[in-house]
Order: C-alpha cells, then structure tokens, then sequence
C-alpha cells in the first residue's frame, strides 16, 4: 500500500477543501488519486490523530481515512477508474468502484422487486447528492431522500482523536411498508503479511456454503499478496453467522490496526479480493471489503425470500451505528 508522506493538516476542525472543478488545493492523503478534484466541493473533519475527506456529490462517500500518527491511508483508491458524476442506474462497478467507503442500500446487487421495483447496482445512495447539515469541528451529518423507496437515509459522523463514529438513521416517508438491505461498503487498502480477526469462525460464502473453521470459537486470516509469489489470485465474498460477531479488526505487520465496532445490526459481509477481480477489465484489485450489514447476502430479492430482510413501516425509523477505532494492535475485547 502506498502511503502519503506530505504533512497532513493539524488540529481539529471541519474544513471545505475544494469548491470548483479542477480546484488547485489537494488534500492531505490524496494527491495521488486518480480523479480526486473532480467533485465540486471535499469536505474534512480532522484531529490530530486523524483525517477524513468526504465527497457530498459523490453519496457522502468517505474517500480518505489517513492515520496521521503512522501516515497510512487506509482506504483503497481505483488506479485504473477517474472519478465522474454518477448517473442514477448505471453499473456502478464500471463508473463508481474508484475506493472509500459508500453506503449500499436497500440492496447491493441490482434487483426488481414483486411489486415492479427496480434497485440500481449497489443502490440508491451511491448515485444520490448527500445534504450536508450541522457542520462543526466535532462532525457532520449527510441526509439522502432515496428513490426506490420513500426514505430519508442520515448519516452523522464525529471523530474524536483516534476513533470515528458513525450514527446511522433510516426514516420512512410513505404510507408503505418496504424490504430493504443495508451494508457499508468500505474498501480497505491491503499489504502483504497484514491480519484480519474475527470473534467468530462462523462463515458462509455468498452462495451459503460453509466455510471450514480456522480457529475454534476465533477466526484470524493471513492476508498474502498474489504478487509475491505465496498465493495464487483469488477472490471471495463471505459473510458471519447472525449475530456471531460486532467487531472486527485488520492489522497490519508494523502494528497499525484498523478496528470496526457496530451495533444492532446482525452480519459482517467479508469482500477479499487478492488480485483475482476487477470490474472494469483492467488489473485484478487487492482489497479488502469490511461490510457491516443487514443480509448474508447481497441481492434484496434473495433476502426477502431467505427472510433476512429488514423491514421499514410507514412511520417509522431504524437506527443502528457503526465505530471506527484506528489504532497500534489493542488487545481483544
């Protein structure tokens, strides 16, 4: 993974990095990526441990979460795929797949519904503008009016020192109910030697089949890159057992550690890719996809009939949050 070696901002704050195409400023973290400038307005919560941009146009996309203490950007940026507007229903894994963190919802694979519904390639959120409100040093939120379903979907973010919290609401706007699946979609940046532990060795592929266990009552999965030579390319979608884990926790050989914590919802989704697959047929990804969500699986459709969908009534609102601790290697909880 390559690093950023510029001096990142100091302190705590919100600050607006860019407001026109091809703007001059780049921020702390990613100058090198492809695209980055084109968007109309980044926006930057930093500490002084921590900062992250996030792109209102682009869904609220989270494109960089940079350790300052350690200078490492932990999440995975597309070299082969340029930034551009979303068009709403376009296959997004050959327009929008260029890394950060989106939010998938209310399914990731595309689907028509029963009732003549039709859900976009990962969903709504990824082609829809976020409403940026109540900016402050300590956070923000972004709110999305979806199109498949009458919802509102909010997100608040506040990071503190080292760690960032994400406070999650879904409210309903019609007088329907709607099946939905949510998932955070945050693509990680992975070397060679690096750790992935789990509470659980409890794992089902995407198509339901068992996964041999690891290790009894744990799981820790050695990340090789195929580039090396050790392991041949490959790629695999899991997902954990209903309720069998809340937290997971990537650690790299020199002790950098990123860790995910979330509440009330029932799956972590597990996207390894080892350079075996790219989709826009140029070089295979080495990624890492650590999904918190709603379904062990990803098409709507198949979720409601699996009944593992959530369920939004005319009148209600689910909330659910997800934390984000980057560390040295703490001990398991």
């Amino acid at each position: 993974m390559g690093r950023n070696r510029q001096r990142p901002p100091r302190g705590d704050g919100i600050r607006h990095l860019g407001r026109r195409l091809g703007d001059s400023v780049t921020p702390s973290g990613l100058d090198s990526c492809p695209g980055f400038l084109n968007s109309k307005l980044v926006l930057q919560l930093a500490t002084d441990d921590v900062s992250l941009q996030i792109l209102p146009e682009f869904g609220g996309k989270i494109s960089s979460l940079f350790d300052k203490r350690s200078r490492r950007e932990w999440l995975w940026v597309n070299p082969g795929m340029k930034r551009k507007p979303p068009v709403y229903g376009a296959s997004y894994v050959t327009t929008l797949d260029t890394g950060g963190w989106d939010e998938v919802f209310p399914s990731i694979t595309p689907c028509e519904l029963p009732d003549g519904t039709r859900i976009p390639d990962h969903g709504d959120l990824v082609f829809l503008p976020a409403e940026v409100s109540d900016p402050s040093g300590a956070g923000l939120t972004l709110s999305s009016v979806t199109r498949s379903m009458r919802a509102r979907f909010t997100r608040t973010l506040h990071l503190q020192g080292n760690v960032l919290g994400i406070d999650y609401q879904l409210e309903s706007l019609g007088d329907r109910e709607h099946p939905y699946l949510w998932a955070a979609h945050p693509l990680v940046a992975l070397e060679d030697g690096m750790t992935l532990e789990l509470p659980t060795d409890r794992l089902t592929t995407s198509e339901g089949l068992d996964l041999e266990p690891a290790n009894p009552g744990g799981c820790h999965i050695r990340i090789r890159d195929p580039a090396t030579g050790s392991v041949p390319p490959h790629h695999l979608k899991c997902f954990t057992a209903r309720h069998a884990a809340s937290w997971a926790r990537l650690t790299a050989a020199d002790g950098a550690s990123l860790r995910l914590d979330w509440s009330s919802i029932p799956h972590l989704g597990i996207w390894l890719n080892q350079r075996g697959w790219a989709g826009h047929g140029k070089e295979p990804y080495f990624n890492l996809g650590l999904e918190p969500t709603t379904a062990p699986c990803d098409n709507l459709l198949e979720a409601v009939e699996r009944n593992e969908h959530f369920l939004l009534k005319p009148g209600e609102t689910h909330r659910w949050s997800v934390r984000v601790t980057l560390g040295r290697g703490e001990s398991s909880p």
